[in-house]
């Protein structure tokens, strides 16, 4: 009996030496039955299968909410040339415009670390939810009810970045040597979400007018997206199905260590400059073409379909830049297309005018060059810190987007009505466009140091790593 006893009491203390010398990551695995987030980084991922649902759950949300968001110009035109709120500016219309625009970026960390804790799938059905109601609040504002739109455009805003921050980050879930070709494949959505999208919402808008047109886009996109957001699956559970109360272990808090380094600020230099040159064309073309008209009697395209162009062009980029930055690598090809775009930009826009055929070969230009941006960004900020909590690390980077797209609307607003003509009505004549330009160049330009800065600092990685194994 003393024998029996003394074994058991050598096979507790062996087994609490045991659970000692465990480590967490270990803990967490024996008891929730899911990998740590380390270890799951190190498993085989499937490179396929249902992958490529997400694949197009990706394309799906980046086809309706870019597709509406670059074409907001559509409804800016109709505003000032219908005086449909007399007496507000371009400037404070264009403003509306980039609250609701501004939030694909602004609440990425917000919604990335929601998708991180409740489930991919939660937010993105959520995010879908809140842009049916913001577009539809929206068509409510009467010709006095101007804040209206800052208050749908604030709910828009919510539901295009809960829908973004899932899609961009869901396929590192599934991917990762064919990660850049899964991540090109869904991000052209937004290319041929403009394409297909602007026309037609410029048809909408033109036949039935602005507030049928809007709720029309927010029926149609809402459902879609609750949709795509329903078929979203991570390949390991959410972080509030992985917490055990009664031990009280938890999945490792996120990593925010991307703060001290050097990469994370040139992405966030290059966030904050480039929405200038991208914002533009979006915002003011349909009325640089309602200008060229006034000058020349006729133009040989309409606004939207110079946005169609830029975004047909933008999806063609997007496709290629799929299939080649596995071989030219994220931050090459980042560079190269950004130099590409500033060389072009200033010349072919000061040159377009006073012809719509050379402002449609701007928009095919610039949409071209401009593609790669969202999947080198995504990648890069990938390759630098890692994939787990991906939705929140990509979300910390691409918020930096937002404040200069909040900040761009007005102030492109601003350099558009100092050099605009108005009618006593309030009804937009003409703008010389010429300050718009030069301003967006000038911001072009400091965007392409930082993405030259980046190639430089990776190339500079790989020598050192080819000098040590040398």
């Amino acid at each position: 009996m003393e024998t029996t006893l003394e074994k058991q009491s050598a096979d507790v203390a062996a087994l609490h030496r045991t659970e000692s010398e465990m480590t967490v990551p270990a803990i967490e695995e024996a008891v929730t039955g899911h990998k740590s987030d380390g270890e799951r980084e190190q498993a085989p991922l499937p490179e396929g299968g249902y992958g490529w649902v997400m694949v197009l759950s990706t394309f799906i949300a980046h086809f309706w909410v870019f597709g509406i968001t670059n074409s907001f110009g559509i409804f800016t035109d109709y505003w000032t040339a219908n005086a449909t709120f007399p007496g507000v500016a371009n400037t404070v219309l264009t403003f509306a415009g980039t609250v609701a625009t501004s939030g694909v970026d602004l609440y990425n960390p917000l919604t990335g670390a929601l998708a991180e804790h409740f489930g991919y799938n939660v937010v993105a059905i959520a995010g879908g939810v809140f842009l049916f109601l913001g577009q539809y609040v929206c068509t409510l504002a009467g010709p006095t009810d101007v804040w209206v739109l800052f208050g749908g455009g604030t709910l828009a805003g919510v539901g295009y970045s809960s829908c973004i921050a899932t899609a961009v980050a869901i396929p590192s879930h599934w991917f990762e040597a064919k990660l850049g070709l899964a991540l090109g494949i869904g991000l052209t959505g937004m290319g041929v979400g403009g394409a297909v999208l602007t026309p037609l919402i410029q048809w909408l808008v033109d036949t039935y007018g602005w507030i049928y047109a809007m709720r029309s886009l927010s029926i149609a996109a809402g459902t879609m997206l609750v949709i795509s957001g329903a078929l979203m699956r991570m390949r390991y559970p959410p972080r509030w199905r992985t917490r055990n109360k009664s031990t009280e272990v938890k999945r490792a808090p996120t990593d925010y260590s991307l703060f001290k380094k050097p990469t994370y600020w040139k992405l966030v230099l290059f966030a904050i400059t480039f929405p200038p040159g991208f914002l533009c064309p979006y915002s003011y073309i349909p009325q640089q073409i309602q200008d060229i008209e006034r000058a020349t009697g006729s133009t040989s395209i309409s606004g939207g379909g110079c946005l169609a162009i830029y975004n047909a062009f933008y999806a063609l980029g997007q496709i290629l830049a799929s299939m080649s930055v596995k071989k030219t690598g994220p931050h090459a090809l980042l560079a190269g297309s950004m130099s590409f775009q500033l060389l072009a930009f200033v010349p072919l826009y000061l040159c377009s005018r006073t012809s719509s055929t050379l402002l449609a070969l701007t928009c095919a230009v610039m949409g071209f060059a401009g593609s790669p941006v969202g999947l080198c960004i995504t990648d890069i900020t990938i390759d630098a810190f890692g994939s787990d909590d991906a939705a929140t690390k990509i979300g910390l980077v691409f918020t930096w987007f937002a404040p200069s797209v909040f900040a761009s609307g007005p102030i492109l607003g601003a350099i558009a009505d100092r050099f605009s003509d108005f009618d006593p009505r309030g009804v937009r004549l003409r703008t010389e466009w010429a300050w718009v330009i030069v301003f967006c160049g000038a911001a072009q330009l400091v965007a392409v140091a930082a993405a030259v800065s980046l190639w430089m600092e990776k190339r500079r990685k790989l020598s050192s790593v080819m000098w040590r194994k040398g």
